[in-house]
């Protein structure tokens, strides 16, 4: 029993990320399975005392006193310290040691331990308080809600759990701006969180993405990144940190109480914007910022509304512009308690939830929009940055697929002959558009018929680019690659006859 024990630290003390939560989940699946029922009823039914026992801590310094020592403490010291009757302080200091908050080292003496500096941290302190404060009731409350509701998915977010736990009609966020001490520990908690080291700024092309961007003489105009409900500018801040050779405008946008209180960071603008409203940087001659970026905004929003949303970024979008949706990306199975807690969470407070990838593809393919590639950064908690278009569904990206390529095109020849009338389907993908175009054309090399997803007609730059270049074969000039392919499926060189 003592080798297995050793070696099992042994490997703790070398693992890390997902390696270092599976290890974890086996050994609390080992210990659920020692459990008699007894240890059950304990388990589940008095874990609520746990977090309100440190939040007692937290408001009596006791984490960080004992982290912060260099020796084992008394509790005649931490009675000095906290000014706390010493009985009671006993009490709750032996129940913190019995669920691993601290260590006890002897009679009355206590010492910190690894979960006693996590706790003496600023996240932690927030994180649990905004949990014991602001969320625990609504857990309370989630049993009688359903029950009341019939057992059905909460879509209404002015019809929540949290709406009758807090006995109000206010949505969730306007609520928490109606309580300023509840606030902060919710902000407190979100900026703590936004570390660079877990960040989609690791793993993101941003540099290419640009590279193959129209960014053209609009350059030192046009919004390179735009953060929708950004909060107090913590991504901004970083982005810049990042890319500070980057030309462009960079721009924080969320509601006006919080740009109220947003970082001054050099070069960034802060813009007070309802995302439910217009987007004001919006495509207007390819001025559309290259990157919209969303980090936590869309899991706060049922589907109905953040179709609302999508579709409002959407439209302002310039044909290269690039969706950056960054959220968790549920797994199909075998999912950890963390995203199942915060999937709940999301649905008590708005009626919103933590998503699938399937469920990412159907959201977006509802309002014509392209998720290209997923991005994962911190798998062991699934979160990932998504990139998005409005390119037609199953469209390449720049990188380019099969014939097409960005320099110019490339077909595969064919010598059978074609009636002189038969119109040709050419697949066109123009890459600083991020889209696929299909296009009937007769012999003429003129357009008939042009579609995109989403979309009626062609976009209204389409015909400046067709006028400039009437010859279809040329528009490789302008940066267009395509084929041609007649009605039965053979590929045609341009202008093949």
């Amino acid at each position: 029993m003592e080798s297995a024990i050793t070696r099992i630290e042994e490997i703790a003390t070398v693992v890390d990320g997902t390696a270092r939560r599976q290890l974890m989940l086996t050994l609390r699946h080992l210990a659920y399975s020692l459990e008699e029922p007894s240890d059950t009823i304990h388990r589940f039914g008095h874990s609520h005392l746990q977090t309100a026992a440190v939040k007692v801590g937290f408001d009596l310094g006791v984490f960080k006193y004992l982290s912060h020592a260099e020796k084992h403490i008394t509790l005649e010291e931490l009675v000095d310290v906290t000014k706390a009757d010493v009985l009671l302080l006993g009490r709750f200091m032996r129940y913190l040691a019995s669920i691993g908050a601290i260590k006890e080292v002897g009679k009355d003496r206590f010492t910190a331990n690894d979960v006693t500096n996590n706790l003496a941290e600023s996240v932690c302190e927030a994180g649990i308080s905004h949990c014991f404060e602001t969320i625990a009731p609504q857990y309370q409350a989630i049993p009688g809600f359903l029950r009341k509701t019939g057992y059905v998915t909460p879509t209404d977010p002015l019809h929540t759990v949290l709406q009758d736990a807090w006995n109000t009609q206010l949505h969730a966020f306007n609520w928490l701006a109606e309580h300023p001490d509840k606030l902060a520990y919710f902000n407190d908690y979100m900026a703590s969180r936004r570390t660079p080291e877990l960040s989609w700024l690791t793993v993101y092309p941003v540099r290419e993405e640009i590279a193959a961007s129209s960014w053209g003489d609009t350059v030192t105009t046009r919004a390179i990144y735009v953060n929708v409900g950004g909060g107090i500018g913590h991504q901004c801040a970083q982005f810049k940190n990042m890319y500070p050779d980057v030309p462009g405008r960079v721009v924080l946008q969320d509601l006006g109480h919080s740009i109220a209180k947003a970082l001054q960071t050099p070069g960034i603008e802060n813009m007070a914007y309802n995302y439910f409203d217009e987007q004001p940087i919006k495509e207007t001659v390819r001025t559309g910022a290259k990157f919209y970026y969303m980090r936590g905004v869309l899991h706060n929003q049922p589907d109905k509304e953040a179709r609302v949303l999508l579709t409002r970024t959407k439209a302002a979008m310039a044909p290269d512009s690039v969706l950056l949706i960054d959220e968790l990306v549920l797994a199909e199975q075998g999912l950890d308690s963390y995203s199942a807690t915060v999937d709940l969470t999301m649905m008590a407070a708005t009626a919103s939830m933590e998503r699938t990838e399937e469920q990412w593809h159907h959201l977006l393919d509802s309002v014509g929009l392209r998720l290209v590639k997923s991005y994962p950064y911190n798998p062991a908690t699934y979160e990932s940055v998504m990139d998005t278009s409005t390119g037609i569904v199953g469209a390449p990206t720049h990188a380019g697929v099969d014939e097409y390529t960005q320099k110019g095109y490339e077909s595969t020849t064919s010598q059978k002959p074609r009636q002189k009338d038969t119109h040709v389907m050419a697949a066109l993908y123009i890459p600083y558009t991020r889209s696929i175009f299909l296009c009937s054309v007769p012999d003429s090399a003129a357009i008939k018929h042009i579609k995109a997803s989403g979309a009626t007609a062609a976009p209204a730059w389409w015909s400046q680019v067709h006028s400039r270049q009437p010859s279809l074969e040329l528009h490789a000039e302008d940066g267009v690659a395509f084929r041609y392919e007649d009605s039965l499926g053979n590929k045609l060189a341009p202008g093949a006859t």
